[in-house]
């Protein structure tokens, strides 16, 4: 399960994952994410994981497809 956290305010977006997470919960979340981000240009992403959350082998493919479509060269990541 992944839900969206209250402190989520503008181009800041917190998730909390828990759980087993399943390919229709990462295409409303990614939803979600591609929104803001066409209303902000950027955003703040933070996940929370209580637990490390196991995933459908699908939904890595996803989440690949999803970086690739939105994070530039210019785009620094930390970790």
């Amino acid at each position: 399960m992944i839900h969206m956290r209250p402190q989520t305010e503008g181009n800041y977006v917190e998730y909390e994952a828990e759980g087993k997470l399943t390919e229709e919960e990462h295409e409303r979340v990614f939803t979600e994410l591609k929104e803001r981000i066409h209303k902000y240009g950027t955003i703040r992403l933070l996940v929370v994981l209580p637990e490390f959350p196991s995933i459908e082998a699908s939904a890595v493919n996803d989440r690949l497809r999803f970086a690739k479509e939105h994070l530039s060269s210019s785009t620094s990541t930390r970790l």
